[in-house]
This record gives C-alpha cells, sequence and structure tokens, in this order.
C-alpha cells in the first residue's frame, strides 16, 4: 500500500493511484518568491487550514474539481462533466515547500525517495523515464511513467522547481489506454504553466512565525492555525 494523501479507508470511494502525493508535513513559515503558488487560507471548526498548488493553465475539454483539491490538498483537473473520483484519468498538481522535508535538496532527491519508496510499496512496478517537457517558461521538467505489472493506475509524474518549492504534476488513469488518450493532454498542460499565468487575487493573510497567537507547534501542525 502506497503512503499517500489518500487514505486506504476512502480508497473504494475515491481509487485513485495518487502517485507522489505522499503526505509531507511543510512548516509554515514565510514564503519568498510566490511565482504562481496559489494559496488558500480556509476557516474550519479548528482554525484555518492552509492550501498551497501551482496555478494550472486552461486545457480544452478540462476543468477543475475545487472539492477534491481542498479535500486532498492538491489542484486537481478532470474531463468536463467528470468528478475526480468516477473519472477514468484524473490530473493533478502539488507545490512542497522546500524547507520543510529536510534532506530532499534537489529535484533528483525527490525523483529518488519516490521511485524507491513505490518500488517498495510494488516491486512488479514498472518505472521508466520519460523524456522531459518543456514547460512554459522553457524549464524542462523530469518525467516518469509509472505501469502497474497487473492491478493499478497507469501514472506519468513531472517533477520541477520554482523558488522555495518543488513541484509536482501527474496524471493517473485507471487504463492504459485511458493513460494513452490522455498523455497528451498532460503534455499540453505543462507546456503551457508558467510560473506567472496572470494575477491569481488578492492572497489571504499568511500566519508566520511572528504573527501574534501562534505557536512553534501550531504552525508545523500541517498548516492549521487556532482560530482566535
Amino acid at each position: 500500500m502506497r503512503n499517500t494523501l489518500i487514505p486506504e479507508s476512502e480508497s473504494k470511494t475515491f481509487p485513485r493511484g495518487a502517485i507522489a502525493l505522499r503526505l509531507i508535513v511543510a512548516l509554515l513559515f514565510p514564503v519568498a518568491g510566490w511565482g504562481e503558488i496559489e494559496k488558500q487560507a480556509i476557516r474550519t471548526d479548528e482554525g484555518f487550514a492552509f492550501y498551497w498548488w501551482p496555478k494550472l493553465p486552461s486545457i480544452d475539454g478540462w476543468e477543475p474539481d475545487r472539492d477534491a483539491s481542498f479535500h486532498y490538498q492538491v489542484n486537481a483537473i478532470v474531463p468536463k462533466g467528470k468528478g475526480f473520483a468516477d473519472a477514468e484519468t484524473v490530473m493533478y498538481a502539488k507545490a512542497i515547500y522546500k524547507p520543510g522535508i529536510g534532506d530532499t535538496k534537489s529535484v533528483d532527491d525527490l525523483v529518488k525517495n519516490d521511485t524507491e519508496h513505490f518500488k517498495e510499496d510494488d516491486p512488479s512496478i514498472e518505472i521508466k523515464q520519460l523524456p522531459d517537457i518543456v514547460d512554459g517558461d522553457g524549464k524542462k521538467l523530469k518525467v516518469y511513467r509509472f505501469t502497474p505489472a497487473k492491478e493499478g493506475n497507469w501514472e506519468a509524474v513531472a517533477y520541477g522547481s520554482e523558488g522555495d518549492f518543488f513541484l509536482i504534476f501527474a496524471i493517473s488513469s485507471r487504463s492504459a489506454a485511458g493513460f494513452d488518450a490522455q498523455f497528451p493532454k498532460f503534455k499540453e498542460l505543462l507546456g503551457k504553466y508558467k510560473q506567472n499565468l496572470g494575477t491569481v487575487g488578492e492572497k489571504p493573510p499568511v500566519m508566520t512565525e511572528e504573527s501574534p497567537g501562534q505557536s512553534q507547534e501550531q504552525r508545523a501542525n500541517g498548516g492549521i492555525c487556532p482560530v482566535p
């Protein structure tokens, strides 16, 4: 069983492969160089929940699934008219704050950790490096394909770096045919992605280490800050 953001108890209602969505606890310190990282602050009964992910460009035939995005802390997009849980093929993106993940210092480190982890979970999985894909800024993204031997999802993951964040983009399909049919759309998505796609809107207040009423424990608690 892969150590992903999708709990095993939810796998029947949300059976996505979720390559590269392992839960990485990111400390909430002041962040420089936002680029096109969308940051959302949602008030909950326990406090403010913070979410960050790359802002994705629009591609024909696909639309955001905001409910899945907030539930799984990714920027999820699906074929129009489908939901993240029932679509044959989905795509999603994640931004990982570098100072929050210890010894992972480079994209190569991130790829190495991921591939080793997935091989430990499923020794039969085939992992193949694909040609790099160049994004809208001319940066090369490293791309890997993950193919199940029997059961599982057909997936590809693109890894990149942007300022204080590692970026992860993924496509996941329940069939090889679905993957092959939509992989050109994944390449289109990556080719259109830019660090500055346009104005996201006013960013919500960020609780920093200097913010009143926020302890170090609260900052490290998955981005949950207490409601006054």
